[in-house]
């Protein structure tokens, strides 16, 4: 498990890593449209996704600056 500084504990504590959708900005209904043709051709959703790090400890989401995940194993 990750490790990474918290900053509710003020130390470093153990993390897991979860996969969270990106906020969007209002799509126009031109987007819409395409997303939706998207959907249609290739049957499947698409959301872009980011990291976000939240500690095992306090249960509250860490930033993920210069904090190195890679070794981070899937359960």
């Amino acid at each position: 498990m990750p490790e990474a500084y918290c900053n509710c504990c003020h130390k470093i504590t153990p993390h897991k890593v979860v996969m969270r959708r990106c906020q969007t900005s209002p799509c126009s209904s031109w987007q819409i449209i395409l997303q939706f043709m998207s959907l249609v051709m290739h049957g499947e959703h698409y959301h872009k996704m980011k990291k976000q790090a939240i500690c095992r400890l306090c249960n509250q989401p860490s930033s993920l600056p210069s904090t190195n995940f890679s070794r981070a194993k899937v359960s």
